[in-house]
């Protein structure tokens, strides 16, 4: 896993803010309410777009991954945005994240946990729950199971080889996940529909329908159809 994501991070083209980074933004941004003097971690950062985001509204980050292609991106990006008052970029596992504990405010990832076996996405999350202060927030973000269109291109993708983030398994719940980890789970829902359909362009002619996808939103969710991203919002209980 750790050779497919260095040459993802070197070769892959990455804009520096797309319609998902802003999504997850705002998801943050609505759940903490304010940055102001944070110290926010982001656990498995690659580009690290969103965290650095969070510095210019004035939180203490620090970026985390083990890849070094990706903590490369996020230094270029802190760089040249001038960030480096505010932004500690390292190169380090999650599975040992080398700060003491209770030490951040948040602790946080998207699109992390399902590129692991289960027994590694729990010590990740302990890990995460170790580092974060008491009454702090611990939020995932991971793919979605009820997010069709996603699962149908990567269906597609796999079947033909053409799949290339790994080993990656959606979820339909983080609560088991949360509970094993004794984390508070304060909420769990899902977000990024139109994202998913991203997914589906690479089988003949399904670009075409995009247009009435998004049309029929409403419908589709009320079918059970999920918006790409599941998010939990978890709080460290003081113990």
């Amino acid at each position: 896993m750790y050779e497919i994501w260095e040459n993802i991070w070197k070769h892959e083209k990455i804009s520096e803010w797309n319609r998902l980074c802003q999504i997850i933004f705002e998801v943050l941004q609505r759940e903490l309410k304010s940055f102001e003097g944070k110290r926010i971690i982001e656990a498995g950062c690659g580009s690290g777009r969103v965290s650095l985001r969070l510095a210019q509204h004035g939180a203490d980050v620090y970026l985390l991954d083990i890849c070094k292609e990706a903590v490369k991106y996020a230094k270029n990006i802190s760089q040249k945005k001038k960030l480096n008052a505010n932004v500690n970029i390292i190169r380090a596992s999650i599975f040992n994240i080398p700060f003491r504990d209770d030490c951040f405010d948040i602790v946080w990832n998207a699109g992390v946990l399902e590129h692991f076996l289960s027994y590694e996405q729990l010590y990740a999350l302990k890990e995460m729950k170790r580092t974060c202060k008491n009454g702090g927030s611990i939020i995932i973000m991971v793919p979605y199971s009820k997010a069709v269109f996603y699962r149908v291109g990567k269906f597609y993708q796999e079947r033909r080889r053409r799949w290339k983030w790994g080993y990656e398994r959606p979820f339909k719940t983080l609560r088991q996940l949360y509970n094993k980890a004794a984390i508070h789970l304060k909420r769990e829902f899902n977000v990024g529909f139109e994202e998913q359909l991203a997914f589906i362009f690479c089988i003949p002619g399904m670009g075409r329908m995009a247009p009435l996808l998004r049309k029929l939103k409403r419908l589709l969710f009320i079918l059970g159809i999920g918006g790409y991203l599941l998010i939990a919002i978890g709080i460290k209980l003081k113990t």
